[in-house]
């Protein structure tokens, strides 16, 4: 948008230079065109992620039809947008990442009505603007962020709120500045990007370490999800829509869903984590997890690999009991207890392991929301 709008203005005034360049291509296409150039740069710049690319190619679509003196709506764009990263990449469908990128655009889509959306005139209007759109995208997002993640950032709004327009208007241009202008500029500028994101992440860790940070489900079925995503399309649809707020029904499956538990007997999870052993033991009500895998590195264990995105997909947050039955590296790991300090965990047992490292492994797991641990030597 800079670069389309220096060039559409110094071409609207024949780079002050008095040729009459508007009368040979007007300044529009020529604005136009300097904006996909400079997104072509910036996308590669950014690895070609598929966001980057849907938002390359809907620039590409609206400036060839700037350039063919069409008019087209946006839905239009996004479809053609779409029709164009599946032809490039038919795999693409197999990542979040595009779920989530062209889902959140038809939810802005919709919500606009599909109309363009006029440009603010003022803070306050800019303000409105960003948060319409930021309510939009989260609630838009949340069934498919659940069916995929298992888990909803409650504080995503607010950081989004931050980060967005610190990473936009100050780091990226601080950033770009810095890296084409000569020394003793380029230091300051780059150093003062770097200030920005060192307190931008600093601010983020601090909202993450919320205690409710993150909301977690169980991974949802087709069914609920489809449900779900009927809900939210009828609640963001445009003004005028009867019983709009309808839509939040929809949604009461997803949000009551609870982890499943065997009704009778007892259902045996051996994960498959190479060398070592974890097993989760369910019954009606009761859970318990024997060992937690190895430890591969200070930071990959079998844990945090593999053991809480399972707990995450089923929405377990609570564990009865931990047994650790040996101190080798393929059984003790770390201890889940660190690696999901979320999780709360009523009894650690502590069985074969020397005292120390016994000991230590009870205060871990106490300091984390451990009820009582009992260490057998």
């Amino acid at each position: 948008a800079l670069v389309a709008g220096i060039a559409h203005f110094l071409w609207r005034h024949s780079l002050f230079i008095g040729i009459g360049l508007p009368l040979r291509v007007p300044a529009q296409k020529v604005g136009a065109a300097a904006g996909l150039a400079a997104a072509l740069v910036y996308v590669a710049l950014a690895g070609f992620g598929i966001p980057a690319q849907r938002t390359l190619l809907m620039l590409a679509v609206v400036t060839a039809a700037v350039w063919r003196a069409r008019i087209v709506a946006a839905p239009q764009v996004l479809a053609v947008a779409l029709l164009v990263v599946l032809v490039f990449d038919p795999w693409a469908v197999l990542w979040p990442g595009f779920w989530l990128s062209f889902f959140a655009i038809v939810c802005l889509v919709l919500a606009s009505d599909g109309r363009a959306v006029s440009r603010p005139t003022g803070m306050r209007q800019a303000v409105a603007a960003g948060v319409h759109s930021q309510f939009v995208a989260t609630v838009g997002l949340l069934p498919l962020t659940v069916l995929l993640f298992s888990q909803v950032s409650l504080v995503g709004p607010i950081a989004n709120a931050v980060a967005i327009p610190l990473v936009s208007f100050i780091v990226t241009p601080l950033a770009l500045l810095g890296s084409v202008l000569p020394a003793p500029l380029h230091g300051w500028l780059l150093q003062s990007a770097h200030a920005a994101l060192d307190w931008l992440a600093v601010a983020l860790h601090w909202l993450s370490g919320l205690p409710l940070a993150v909301w977690q489900a169980p991974e949802p079925d087709r069914l609920v999800t489809g449900l779900a995503l009927v809900g939210t399309l009828w609640l963001l649809a445009p003004r005028g829509w009867p019983w709009r707020w309808a839509g939040v029904l929809a949604w009461l499956p997803l949000l009551s869903a609870g982890p499943e538990s065997p009704r009778s007997g007892v259902w045996l999870t051996a994960f498959d984590i190479g060398q070592g052993n974890a097993v989760l033991v369910e019954t009606r009500n009761f859970r318990l997890l024997y060992d937690t895998g190895p430890a591969w590195s200070p930071e990959s264990d079998g844990g945090s690999r593999v053991i809480v995105p399972y707990l995450r997909s089923r929405g377990i947050t609570r564990l009865d009991g931990l047994v650790i039955s040996h101190s080798d590296l393929d059984h003790a790991g770390r201890a889940l207890p660190a690696r999901g300090s979320r999780r709360r965990l009523d009894q650690l047992v502590v069985a074969g392991v020397p005292s120390a490292a016994g000991d230590a492994a009870a205060r871990a797991a106490c300091g984390l929301r451990c009820r009582t641990a009992v260490v057998v030597g």
